[in-house]
């Protein structure tokens, strides 16, 4: 991935100059550009002739859009609040749309737009690429910016001042200025795209692409047209995904979406029916992961690249590229993780943990004769006090009888009881469950938070406090010891961590479990491991009985030795460590 330096030099100096125009000179942001542009002359002012000086000798090529970052840093000075950078860092623009250039053939013949173009820096980077293509064909250098700018590039955007941006940078960076762009102020959302230049509505485009706007603000009235126009909103309501579907819609035969998105995308059930259009109209080529890429925001942020295609049988045969960028500067390498497989997953979940590798374990362990704590269990969750210091003491009294089990108790297969005590009173407590299901003996407890499964069984009528969540097994068929060797299993674990993106441990998830239904030799055996687990004190002990337990559960769901092995390089945690009170 090409890097490319961001606004890195002057930064300090342009703020400095516009905290003074905007604030001791009181102008607002538009007027500021107005002027900053003009190619007339120069202002009365030292602060603006200063900046119009470096602007005028600035390379946006090398050193960043200047306007863009001028024009956002005066908007944030005049809501009188700091606002975090929404700027795209150049280096994931251009990450963006190398992929995007990949296999491009009729270059010269390709249309290109952004729909929410901002101050155009995806078609300042779309503009280079091209000019280099160009250039190499033969073209020189004006007569190939002449038609990158008239018939290559496109542009929306609902901020006039916006649009100038754009249409300024572009002119400035190909020394082009007596051309008519194709950047207009318009809601590609509300309007059909219709170019003014007429021969370009022949068609629409071949590769769109940019950082659409996230979560914008929407009218009663924007909502109603959205839910009436749009089959995504119907799922819920996100501008970003309305861009993709518009997208979608006007993309020309095998052309090309390019977008970078919120990484929520991947996973809230609320961008399903986005995820579903995608699946049914595209390959997915590539997913990029960008960790939080904007300035004082945390959002993180994802890059993903489609390309039409109406075959179904080709889009089951795609191989998607996922890259990850969120730790180190440079990526060169990506896991593979077959589309076909989304088709199959939870509300279509783009789950990006997945490999080609991980797809065979997953697949094969569904595959199995399992049972399911779905329809087969009754749930519960733990009591939420409302003030745990009052309602929660050290020890037994006549005020505070009732045992209660916290997060801190509960380790694989044991509890540790700590010696709280509350009263279970549903008139003071803020949240309970009927007091019959605490008082169930050998119930399942399972920790609410936290990444690693932890299941222990209760024998003692324990009442749990809001982060230990319970359930009572019903006609599973199976003992309960050796359900819990199932469930505290490694296997297990690697399952959950594939297909469950959440910190909370939550019941839906747990009964999309797939439970083997084991031999009646392995629950035997299974079910007297774990009961020596839950009665020995050594570490040694410990880890050699859950290993026998992998064993026999790799055996059961028939896997073989490698794919234990990759299961266990993704289960770091040692076994033996797993069972230590607290963790």
């Amino acid at each position: 991935m090409k890097k490319k330096s961001y606004l890195n030099s002057h930064q300090s100096i342009i703020e400095s100059l516009l905290n003074n125009v905007v604030c001791i000179n009181k102008y607002n942001s538009s007027e500021i550009i107005s002027i900053l542009t003009c190619p007339s002359g120069w202002s009365d002012n030292d602060d603006i002739n200063k900046l119009i000086s470096l602007i005028r000798t600035w390379d946006i090529l090398k050193q960043g859009d200047i306007l863009g970052f001028a024009y956002q840093h005066c908007e944030s000075i005049l809501s009188k609040k700091k606002k975090g950078q929404y700027f795209t860092p150049v280096e994931i623009v251009d990450s963006i749309l190398s992929h995007a250039f990949e296999n491009i053939k009729d270059f010269e013949q390709i249309k290109i737009c952004d729909p929410a173009c901002g101050s155009g820096q995806f078609l300042i980077i779309a503009f280079e690429m091209l000019l280099k293509l160009y250039l190499k064909k033969g073209y020189n250098a004006e007569k190939a910016s002449r038609q990158i700018l008239t018939k290559n590039l496109f542009g929306y955007d609902i901020d006039p001042t916006a649009v100038e941006i754009t249409k300024y940078n572009l002119k400035k960076i190909s020394f082009i200025f007596d051309v008519e762009l194709n950047i207009s102020e318009k809601n590609f959302l509300t309007c059909a795209p219709s170019l003014e230049n007429s021969a370009a509505e022949e068609n629409y485009f071949d590769l769109i692409t940019g950082n659409p706007p996230w979560g914008s603000q929407l009218t009663n009235d924007e909502k109603k047209y959205f839910r009436t126009n749009y089959f995504s909103a119907s799922s819920g309501i996100n501008t970003f995904t309305l861009f993709i579907e518009k997208s979608l819609s006007i993309i020309n035969k095998n052309g090309k979406i390019a977008f970078l998105i919120p990484d929520a995308y991947l996973n809230i059930k609320a961008h399903q029916n986005s995820r579903t259009m995608v699946l049914e109209n595209t390959c997915i080529e590539s997913i990029s992961l960008w960790g939080d890429p904007f300035i004082n925001v945390y959002a993180p942020a994802i890059s993903i690249n489609l390309k039409q295609e109406l075959k179904h049988e080709l889009r089951h045969k795609n191989i998607i590229k996922i890259y990850d960028y969120r730790e180190e500067d440079e990526c060169s390498t990506y896991t593979m993780i077959p589309q076909n497989y989304y088709y199959t997953t939870y509300q279509n979940i783009f789950n990006i943990n997945y490999s080609q590798k991980a797809v065979s374990i997953i697949s094969k362990m569904e595959n199995q004769e399992c049972l399911y704590l779905k329809d087969n269990a009754t749930f519960f969750l733990g009591i939420v006090t409302g003030e745990n210091g009052r309602h929660i003491a050290p020890a037994y009294s006549s005020d505070y009888p009732d045992p209660i089990i916290l997060g801190k108790d509960v380790a694989p297969y044991k509890i540790n009881f700590s010696g709280n005590y509350f009263k279970y009173d549903t008139s003071v407590l803020q949240q309970t469950a009927p007091r019959h299901l605490y008082e169930t003996k050998n119930k399942f407890i399972y920790k609410f938070i936290g990444k690693k499964l932890i299941f222990a069984v209760d024998s003692n009528k324990y009442f749990t406090l809001n982060n230990v969540n319970g359930f009572i097994p019903g006609s599973l068929g199976m003992n309960s010891n050796a359900l819990l060797g199932v469930l505290n299993s490694r296997i297990i674990q690697y399952y959950y961590q594939k297909n469950f993106f959440t910190l909370k441990v939550l019941r839906n998830n747990l009964e999309k479990l797939p439970i083997i239904r084991l031999s009646a030799d392995s629950e035997n055996q299974i079910s007297a491991y774990v009961e020596q687990i839950k009665h020995t004190d050594s570490l040694y002990t410990q880890k050699l009985l859950t290993e026998n337990i992998e064993d026999l559960l790799l055996y059961e769901y028939d896997l073989k030795d490698n794919e234990g092995y990759k299961i266990w390089e993704e289960n770091k945690t040692d076994a033996a460590q797993a069972v230590l009170p607290g963790l």
